[in-house]
């Protein structure tokens, strides 16, 4: 016989799109999850200040933590943290089931062995490829899938991505002053006169004047810390596209 549910907690679908689609969760039934989530290991205490009997919880993460905590997990967005009060808000089975997977002590020491210290602010620890693989793995073991040991190459890629997407919305740094244009008659990378075949350009990075040899065309990327999402040129002292770094790999060989 399928084993019940805490009281106040209703059946609902398993899918992750059914986070928070539980029925009202009743008082007795909030006091019983309370109690199960406490007496997960690690779980009577704050997953990042230690602070004791924590009544909000990260479903995403599986862990519980303090009402100061639990403002900054939200500040991270939900993607990376899904917070619920334990006490207040809803709860499906499935989001309770993240829970017991979970626990403070298996995610501290999850991302301790992959080199994240577990006194790092939230920001610190769970927007990582460790905290990413974190995520994939409890939500594959409440699924019933096998929890890969690391993330795929696409998934870590676009992972790292959109953070240093964020990164740059939220406080792109200053871009260097460029050199002026009539400043100087040379390269400021190999010292070679410009010409009309030695073009001068600047290194969106460093603002240096540089030809087209030391700054190729093709030696692009974005600069997300300076707000530039564009792939715009580069020296090549300040960045080496994979391919161009192939091309000379081959070459000296």
């Amino acid at each position: 016989m399928p084993k019940a549910a805490p009281r106040g907690v209703t059946k609902t679908s398993t899918s992750l799109g059914a986070l928070g689609k539980a029925l009202p969760t009743l008082e007795e039934g909030s006091k019983e999850l309370l109690a199960i989530f406490h007496a997960i290991e690690g779980n009577a205490a704050c997953v990042d200040c230690a602070a004791l009997q924590p009544d909000w919880a990260s479903v995403t993460l599986g862990c519980l933590v303090c009402l100061e905590c639990s403002g900054k997990h939200r500040a991270l967005g939900v993607r990376y943290s899904f917070v619920r009060s334990v006490k207040m808000d809803k709860w499906s089975e499935k989001q309770i089931a993240l829970m017991k997977a979970g626990g403070n002590t298996t995610l501290n020491r999850f991302l301790t062995q992959r080199g994240v210290a577990a006194e790092g602010q939230p920001a610190e620890k769970y927007k990582t490829p460790a905290g990413e693989l974190y995520r994939v793995r409890l939500d594959a073991t409440v699924e019933g899938r096998e929890p890969p040991d690391r993330l795929s190459d696409d998934r870590e890629a676009q992972f790292l991505s959109d953070i240093e997407m964020e990164t740059a919305r939220q406080k792109p740094k200053e871009s260097p002053d460029w050199t002026p244009d009539g400043s100087s008659a040379c390269c400021e990378e190999c010292f070679v006169k410009f010409n009309v075949f030695r073009r001068r350009h600047h290194c969106r990075r460093c603002g240096r004047l540089v030809c087209d040899k030391c700054a190729p065309k093709d030696n692009t990327k974005p600069i997300l810390e300076f707000g530039v999402l564009e792939s715009v040129r580069h020296c090549l002292k300040c960045y080496v596209t994979p391919k161009l770094r192939d091309r000379a790999s081959t070459m000296t060989q």
